[in-house]
């Protein structure tokens, strides 16, 4: 079931986290030198960018963006007041994310480990408007997210070897549980939400292409990107 916008929002208010399995400069470091990697491989060098969901700005030093062409927005207003108070000449904003229409235009729009906790009607919504605040060439990156072919192999351990259920009592899960954890597999969960490569291209027309590259860090979430079809230009 979705979680209530307002108990969301309780949760986050005096987070000062984001919450990531580990979190020291290390970690962060290596967890972002991927995502910058992959802005390079979607084409982003320069311009403005957008980052939804930026939290504490625990990344934003690994990215190397130019803080005049950075704008971070997120839920939470603790984890805004020390993201500002570390970089005070970064552009941050309070809102939620869901509903914001940028603007301006930018190269490229991204969020982490963010789009898990949007349902549906929300992340449709959320995706149309960021598209259409694409500047020319512009690319959507919607980073880890929670892939739904892969939820039952994580629910029964099959992604970490080392993990694994006791086999025969795996089967029973499989046999006897599967099709009814099959039929929620879209609903919102502990860790929320869950999108196939299909769901993300039925938020978008046929002017738009969606490409899917996976995650080093979580072997059940993939990245997602959007940019307009040059073919059709």
């Amino acid at each position: 079931m979705q979680l209530k916008k307002e108990t969301y929002q309780e949760f986050w208010r005096g987070q000062t986290t984001p919450l990531h399995r580990q979190d020291n400069p290390t970690t962060y470091k290596s967890y972002a030198k991927e995502l910058v990697n992959l802005f390079s491989i979607l084409g982003y060098s320069s311009g403005p960018v957008l980052e939804i969901g930026c939290g504490n700005g625990a990344l934003f030093p690994f990215f190397n963006f130019e803080i005049d062409n950075y704008k971070g927005i997120d839920f939470s207003p603790t984890l805004l007041e020390i993201f500002r108070t570390r970089y005070p000449n970064v552009s941050l904003l309070e809102c939620d994310a869901a509903e914001y229409i940028p603007e301006k235009k930018y190269k490229l729009i991204f969020g982490n480990a963010v789009h898990q906790h949007f349902s549906r009607e929300m992340l449709s919504m959320h995706i149309s408007n960021m598209l259409e605040s694409l500047a020319d060439n512009g690319t959507l990156l919607l980073a880890n997210v929670p892939y739904s072919p892969f939820r039952n192999h994580l629910m029964f351990g099959e992604l970490f070897p080392s993990s694994r259920l006791n086999t025969s009592f795996s089967q029973i899960l499989k046999k006897k549980i599967f099709p009814i954890y099959s039929f929620l597999s879209c609903q919102s969960d502990g860790i929320g939400f869950w999108y196939s490569l299909k769901d993300i291209q039925s938020f978008v027309s046929e002017e738009y292409v969606v490409e899917m590259f996976g995650s080093n860090f979580y072997p059940y979430r993939m990245h997602f990107s959007i940019r307009k079809n040059i073919d059709e230009c």
